[in-house]
This record gives C-alpha cells, structure tokens and sequence, in this order.
C-alpha cells in the first residue's frame, strides 16, 4: 500500500476517532442534565463550550495531520464518529451512568443525612431552649433596660453636679 493512502487512511482513522470521543464527552453533558435540572441558559452555555471544544479539536487534527487544509473527508469522518458511538454505545452508556450517578447520589444524600443528624438534633436543642426562654428573656431585658436607665440618671445627675 502507498504511504501517501496509508497516511490518508490513518488520517481518516482519527477522525472518526476524534467524532467518537467527540460523543463521548458531550455523554457527560447530557448524564449531568438527567442528574441535575439545567436551566435553559445553563444549557445553552454548555452546548456553546461543547460546540467551541468541538472546533477546536477538529482545526487541531486538521492542523497537525494535514497542515491545516480543509480536508472535507476528514469533517464526514468525524461526523461518521459521531454517528457510530451514538448509534452503538451511547444508549447504553447514558441509561447505565444515569442509574449509577442515581444511586450515588442518594446514597450520598443519606450519608450526609446521617452525619447532620448531630448537627441538627444541637441546632433544635438550641432553639427550643431559646424559645422557651423567651419570655424571661425579655422580661429580664426591661428590668436590665429600667436598672440601667435610672443609674445613668443618677450618673448623669452626679456629674453635673460637680
């Protein structure tokens, strides 16, 4: 075989590689998605950082194995990439990472519910006694306020005095 196929053949070969890993990273965006609600502007930003990534990556393979001339075989092969991951492992891949991050979280949201139940039990502790206290406490606040009222009076009245 001719090593200028050859070279063509390998070039073809990475791009369809590039257009898998391609859909494999924006996988992760749409697990992220199903794990977590995204608004729409959070969608948007994610689709706008997917699509740069996307141009970059295809400028870089067209810039180191062909010297940056646009090689339209090499954009299908990529988009062949694409279309093949999604058509053989991207179903899968999504269903199987959605339940495992599913039961990761729950799993972690019940840990740390365990670990705040200390937390918590203090918190309600401390503010039932401060309900209950209250009353006294603002009871004990006027009496302080009048005590301290009259004394300032007498100060004041002492002071002008001399």
């Amino acid at each position: 075989m001719s090593p200028d196929i050859l070279r063509e053949l390998v070039f073809l070969w990475h791009a369809l590689f590039l257009g898998m890993v391609l859909s494999f990273f924006y996988d992760w965006f749409l697990i992220a998605r199903r794990l977590i609600s995204h608004g729409t502007i959070a969608v948007s930003l994610e689709d706008l950082l997917f699509w740069a990534i996307f141009a970059i990556s295809i400028f870089v393979l067209l810039y180191k194995e062909n010297n940056g001339a646009l090689r339209w075989f090499a954009v299908a092969g990529t988009f062949a990439g694409i279309f093949l991951y999604k058509k053989t492992i991207s179903g899968f891949f999504i269903k199987y990472a959605v339940r495992i991050g599913t039961f990761l979280i729950g799993w972690l949201k019940k840990l740390f519910s365990y670990m705040g139940k200390p937390f918590r039990l203090a918190k309600n502790k401390l503010f039932s006694g401060c309900q209950k206290t209250g009353v006294a406490g603002r009871r004990l606040g006027k009496y302080l306020k009048k005590k301290l009222t009259a004394y300032l009076k007498l100060f004041k009245i002492t002071v002008d005095k001399q």
